[in-house]
C-alpha cells in the first residue's frame, strides 16, 4: 500500500448516479498506482469504496469514520481501528476551517475530525499543523497547539522523516463532486481543509468537467505533473 500514491475520494450524498457510476469506475482504474482514502456516508463514499472493492486488489483503500479508520477489502469487512493520534489536536485543527464550529455536536466535531484524516492518513505531522494554523514559525502557534507540535516534531526526528517526506503522505489530489462546484455540505470543509493543505482538488460538480473515465483520468494526470 505505501507504494501507491494517496488519493481522497468524497462527495454530495445528493451525488446524481450517473456521477456515482463514474466514481467507482474512476476508483477502479486508479488502484494500480493510488490508493483510496474515504469516508463512510452514502452517496459518492459508497460509490468510491465500491469501485476499489470491484477492482479485486488488497491495500487500495481505506475509509475513515468518526471513531476509526478500515481498509477496504474485497474478501470481508476487516475490522475497525480506532484512531491513534490526538483526537483533541485532530478536531482543534479541522474545527479552525469550519464556518461555525461552535454549533456542532460532539459527533458532529468527530466527523468533520474525520474529514481530515481522509486528507493526511492516520498520522498528523507537525509541518500539517503549521499549515492548517496558517503560520510559518511554530512560536506563533497557541500554546497547547504548540506543544502538540513538539511532541509531533519529535516523533518526525525520531522516525528519520524529511519534510518531503511528510509532504508525501498527504492525498495526491482530492476527487470530489459537489452541487455546481460549491464548497458545501461536510464535502466542503473537506474541501478548505485541501485548499488549506495545498491538496489540488478535481470537483466534478464544476462546470466543463470531465465526464467519462478517460476525462477524469487525464485531469487526474495534469494534477500529478
Amino acid at each position: 500500500m505505501e507504494e501507491r500514491i494517496p488519493y481522497t475520494g468524497c462527495g454530495s450524498r445528493q451525488t446524481p448516479a450517473p456521477v456515482l457510476d463514474l466514481l467507482a469506475e474512476v476508483s477502479e482504474a486508479l488502484t494500480t498506482d493510488f490508493y483510496l482514502r474515504t469516508g463512510d456516508a452514502r452517496g459518492a463514499d459508497e460509490a468510491f469504496v465500491r469501485g476499489v472493492t470491484k477492482s479485486g486488489q488488497e491495500g487500495a483503500g481505506v475509509v475513515y469514520g468518526p471513531c476509526g479508520s478500515r481498509d477496504i477489502s474485497p474478501k470481508a469487512r476487516l475490522q475497525e481501528k480506532q484512531y491513534t493520534s490526538d483526537g483533541r489536536l485532530v478536531r482543534w485543527l479541522s474545527l479552525a476551517h469550519h464556518p461555525a464550529p461552535s454549533k456542532l455536536t460532539s459527533m458532529g466535531e468527530a466527523l468533520m475530525a474525520r474529514n481530515l484524516y481522509q486528507l493526511v492518513g492516520r498520522r498528523i505531522y507537525p509541518r500539517t499543523i503549521l499549515d492548517l494554523w496558517n503560520v510559518d514559525d511554530p512560536e506563533k502557534l497557541p500554546e497547547d497547539l504548540h506543544e502538540a507540535w513538539c511532541e509531533a516534531e519529535a516523533r518526525a526526528i525520531k522516525d528519520g522523516l524529511s519534510f518531503a517526506e511528510e509532504r508525501a503522505s498527504r492525498s495526491g489530489f482530492v476527487l470530489c463532486w459537489t452541487p455546481k462546484g460549491h464548497h458545501v455540505g461536510g464535502t466542503g470543509h473537506t474541501l478548505r481543509l485541501a485548499q488549506a493543505l495545498d491538496i489540488p482538488i478535481i470537483n466534478l460538480g464544476k462546470k466543463d468537467s470531465p465526464t467519462t473515465l478517460d476525462g477524469v483520468l487525464e485531469a487526474i494526470d495534469e494534477e500529478m505533473q
